[in-house]
């Protein structure tokens, strides 16, 4: 086995093109697989999810029930292609030790690692979708919303407080932490305006982000889509596991058994995404292994334009920053980004030179 782990992004990775140089590719392998894979999709889903992707409008793309399995079959896709590409460049199978991905990309994960096929990690992610819609859309129930910060621990913490707010998603630590937080709608305006107000005025450099998802993911405000989801994640039948997987409710591995995969899966819908201590768990993992450390990021993209050939990945500064706080140098370990056919095509000329081929 070797010293690689996969990751893969969820909600607020999307962006209208995913996946349409994927299907246009002159590239018969690359154009081969992904249409396959897309086909699929707008069967198993009953709607044009590839028309969504590669059309939009933006404001369609970006509903739950689009989002979700948008990214996660762009991710699948990417995967997919990289593994043939890898194979037929370097002549032997891809192999990781360990795959992660942030809320819905655990998904991707749990595909990656052979616990749950195409269809039915599909099917699962859409009737996951359908509840948390179905929450949002309530009369009256107002399903918050979400932001990305960049203040000290002890400023995020009073915040929270102060407004009501929760802490969603931990992705990096220390004195200037990048966490997402969600809360109800007027008290994250809230939230924004005292920000603004404090700490823009005193001169600090701030980072407030609102994040283009439809509720508060991850706090208890999804508790009723948590609950409507319960019983879907039970009637699943889940594979063993071929390769270890990172939960997003604990940043530990799951259990090889798949004993704690249906507690997990349910409970994640309202709970924070571990994700620092994920990267540990990951970095532990990968330092018990011989060879050159490499992560590789699968789908969706962090874009400045439609055009997938200037996409670049979702954790490449996060990653960086994760391992500096481990106190591991960012430059010992090989970041991948394989978010579009252009970042694919230059991650296997870049691993085939390394090999030597």
């Amino acid at each position: 086995m070797k010293p690689n782990a996969i990751i893969a992004p969820g909600q607020s990775a999307q962006y209208v093109g995913m996946g349409s140089d994927l299907v246009s590719s002159k590239n018969q392998v690359i154009n081969d697989i992904t249409g396959k894979i897309y086909q699929k999709a707008n069967e198993i889903l009953g709607f044009d999810l590839m028309g969504i992707c590669f059309n939009g409008p933006k404001e369609s793309l970006d509903k739950t029930l689009v989002t979700q399995p948008a990214v996660l079959v762009h991710s699948i896709a990417c995967y997919e292609v990289f593994k043939a590409l890898y194979k037929q460049s370097l002549g032997e199978e891809f192999d990781f030790a360990v795959a992660a991905g942030a809320s819905l990309g655990e998904y991707f994960a749990l595909y990656s690692a052979g616990v749950l096929d195409y269809e039915r990690v599909l099917s699962i992610v859409q009737k996951r979708a359908i509840a948390m819609t179905e929450v949002i859309n309530q009369p009256g129930y107002d399903a918050g919303r979400q932001l990305l910060l960049n203040v000290e621990a002890a400023t995020l913490d009073d915040v929270c407080a102060q407004f009501g707010l929760e802490q969603s998603n931990c992705n990096i630590g220390g004195k200037r932490s990048a966490t997402v937080v969600g809360g109800a709608v007027k008290d994250v305006d809230a939230a924004i305006e005292y920000l603004h107000a404090t700490l823009k005025g005193a001169g600090v450099s701030l980072m407030v982000i609102p994040l283009p998802t439809e509720a508060a993911f991850h706090t208890s405000l999804m508790t009723p889509a948590r609950r409507k989801f319960a019983p879907v994640v039970s009637s699943y039948e889940f594979l063993p596991f071929q390769r270890n997987v990172v939960s997003n409710c604990t940043g530990q591995l799951y259990a090889q058994d798949g004993s704690d995969i249906r507690i997990n899966l349910i409970h994640q819908i309202d709970s924070p995404v571990r994700w620092l201590y994920g990267m540990r768990t990951i970095m532990k993992e990968l330092s018990q292994l011989e060879g050159n450390q490499a992560i590789f990021e699968f789908g969706g993209g962090k874009p400045t334009e439609t055009n997938p050939a200037n996409q670049r990945g979702n954790f490449g500064g996060t990653t960086r920053k994760n391992l500096t706080e481990m106190g591991i140098n960012p430059k010992v370990i090989s970041l991948y980004d394989c978010v579009s056919e252009r970042t694919i095509l230059e991650t296997i000329d870049k691993l085939r030179q390394d090999a030597g081929r």
